[in-house]
């Protein structure tokens, strides 16, 4: 309907023009004017470039200057920071992050990235966390990492990361409570890391994981990106004390502190 809307308009104010035009350069004499062949002959190639327009950037003309407004959020926290019990007495912690959009359009193809981590010094100096690997976030639920549409005013969740029972972390042989990013391919543990310090020179790191760290404040740099949108970033810092309690209020407010910046 807006199609032919616009497509009748465009006919309208063309032709009516012409015959301004043509009328008065051949003189103007009604229902047996001569310039009506003209016209008529004008409006129907006019016609056909229209729709010939509106079948080949119909799309784009329609949402020309109109496109998606991508965001991130933590917001409500109820939906963002949840406490789960797997197995009886066996608790994990999560957190996920919601990519909003407040545009007229829905954005198509939508992906949340983990770019980069940084690690806070004991000077406050915020440094590459060199061991880290970019990654795509999962989508809650389901897995993957592409989520074909993002409405507007219907947010669709990611898992940012999760801190699982220390029942779980002494299985898994670890030395100290970690939180787990949720990043597309499940941690493992590193054997080296590049210095770059001096190109070529590998540092041994035993008991590292990419996506897996110990207690610490660290800053994790996010991009989230769609099909004809520009991307948006945005920080997330994880304060993170390495203690555990199974009161989850206490758990998100003293011990895993996670903001966007």
């Amino acid at each position: 309907m807006a199609r032919s809307r616009v497509a009748l308009v465009a006919i309208f104010v063309v032709v009516g023009g012409t015959i301004v035009v043509v009328a008065s350069n051949t003189g103007w004499n009604g229902w047996g004017w001569p310039g009506w062949t003209v016209v008529a002959a004008v409006a129907t190639f006019l016609a056909v470039v229209v729709a010939l327009a509106l079948g080949i950037w119909g799309d784009e003309l329609r949402t020309l200057g109109r496109s998606p407004r991508l965001s991130l959020t933590l917001d409500p926290a109820p939906d963002h920071f949840q406490s789960f019990m797997t197995s009886p007495g066996i608790a994990e912690y999560d957190v996920r992050i919601s990519v909003t959009n407040d545009g007229e359009f829905g954005a198509r193809n939508v992906e949340v990235v983990a770019l980069e981590l940084t690690v806070k010094q004991a000077d406050g100096q915020f440094t590459r966390d060199e061991l880290f690997m970019a990654m795509n976030l999962k989508r809650t639920h389901i897995g993957d990492t592409i989520t074909p549409i993002v409405h507007r005013g219907i947010p669709r969740p990611y898992d940012l990361l999760a801190c699982f029972d220390p029942q779980m972390q002494k299985l898994w042989k670890r030395k100290d409570l970690r939180f787990e990013l949720s990043t597309l391919v499940a941690p493992v543990a590193a054997l080296s890391v590049i210095t770059p310090a001096v190109p070529g020179q590998a540092i041994p790191v035993p008991d590292a994981f990419p996506s897996s760290k110990p207690a610490g404040t660290y800053r994790l740099l996010v991009a989230v990106a769609a099909d004809q949108v520009v991307p948006v970033h945005c920080v997330v810092e994880i304060a993170w004390s390495g203690n555990w309690t199974y009161d989850a209020a206490a758990f998100f407010k003293r011990e895993l502190i996670v903001t966007l910046l």
